[in-house]
């Protein structure tokens, strides 16, 4: 999967003007009677988490492997007035977006930088803007279509009136200098909240089904159905999808993608999860572009993941998790061994994670 890497540098068009503008006016009109200096006491909140992690890897079309793995991240919010707020984060292997993760042993920490960089106003009655480095405003409870390290770049707001919210964007995928189209993701989604449920109707589309960078897009488009319940101690979620694909083959699930999950507090501290994971080829955004590196492929694979999440106390906790997968159609040539047969894999994992 490859990484989001934009330039936005020289930007001419004017869909880009419109979407930095009506945000510069608002926090323009709004500083104006804010202080000149910022105390930082009162307008600083720090935060962070570190994560150290050991897996394994069982596959059947390579050698065994296991590595040990460190994540760090930090940032902090600056809340300038009222109405505007700065956020910022900081992570190792910065420039990876397909994982936030350094395996020891292996030189990779000194790509330490931002992740996350962005502007937020929320001087209108029930909407937030934000532009920048931005984490995407959209109801999601896997990283089916969207990887979480995935952070893109652009503006987006959120409106929100009573139980329902709807979030829109528009992010700079692939910023071209050279007169070639520039690509662009556009997302506009329905969320709505009642009791415990929570649902989420949107749809994300590619402004162009071919980039310089990534190449031709047989799935440049997608509708996204996100449900989220729970019941006592049980909880269950659902992410689902159907992309435009375009391809002239009819392999099994094609164009479709789901994750359901089901979980449990076993007890006071422990928690179980388990989930059902189904994606066909072509199931997510841009040929699986932007989508979940847990698995052994990005399409075209069926699996599950059990977990166990015990916490040692509101900041510490230790999750052991494991992963499935197998190919789905083994008429999928690309997704099969040499020798014809279909891939496997088995992952254990075990991460411990603490919040400051």
């Amino acid at each position: 999967m490859g990484i989001i890497k934009t330039n936005t540098v020289g930007m001419k068009k004017m869909n880009k003007v419109f979407l930095i503008a009506p945000l510069s006016i608002a926090i323009l009109s709004a500083s104006m009677g804010s202080q000149a200096a910022i105390s930082l006491e009162d307008k600083v909140t720090v935060f962070g988490d570190f994560r150290l992690r050991g897996e394994d890897y069982n596959v059947n079309y390579q050698s065994d492997s296991d590595r040990a793995r460190i994540r760090l991240r930090i940032g902090a919010k600056v809340q300038v007035n009222d109405d505007i707020s700065v956020k910022f984060r900081l992570r190792n292997n910065a420039s990876n977006n397909d994982s936030s993760h350094d395996t020891l042993g292996s030189d990779n920490s000194a790509d330490f930088g931002y992740d996350q960089a962005y502007v937020s106003y929320t001087g209108i009655e029930n909407l937030r803007i934000d532009g920048g480095k931005v984490p995407a405003n959209y109801f999601r409870t896997t990283e089916l279509y969207l990887e979480d390290t995935q952070t893109l770049e652009g503006g987006a707001a959120t409106f929100t009136a009573g139980p329902v919210t709807i979030n829109s964007a528009h992010f700079i995928i692939d910023e071209s200098r050279n007169g070639n189209s520039d690509l662009a993701w556009n997302h506009l989604q329905v969320v709505y909240g009642f009791g415990d449920v929570t649902l989420g109707l949107g749809h994300i589309a590619l402004d162009d089904d071919t980039s310089d960078r990534l190449g031709d897009l047989e799935s440049s488009a997608m509708t996204t159905l996100t449900a989220k319940a729970k019941m006592g101690k049980a909880s269950f979620t659902l992410d689902a999808n159907v992309t435009n694909e375009d391809a002239s083959t009819s392999y099994e699930s094609q164009g479709e993608a789901l994750i359901a999950g089901f979980g449990y507090q076993l007890g006071g501290q422990l928690t179980g999860n388990l989930s059902y994971w189904r994606v066909g080829q072509l199931g997510t955004l841009a040929n699986g572009e932007f989508t979940q590196t847990d698995m052994h492929a990005l399409e075209n694979f069926e699996g599950g993941m059990a977990q166990l999440k015990y916490k040692l106390d509101s900041k510490v906790s230790i999750t052991p998790r494991l992963f499935y997968s197998e190919t789905l159609d083994d008429s999928v040539v690309a997704s099969l061994q040499d020798d014809g047969s279909a891939k496997t894999m088995m992952r254990y994992q075990v991460n411990l994670d603490v919040k400051f």
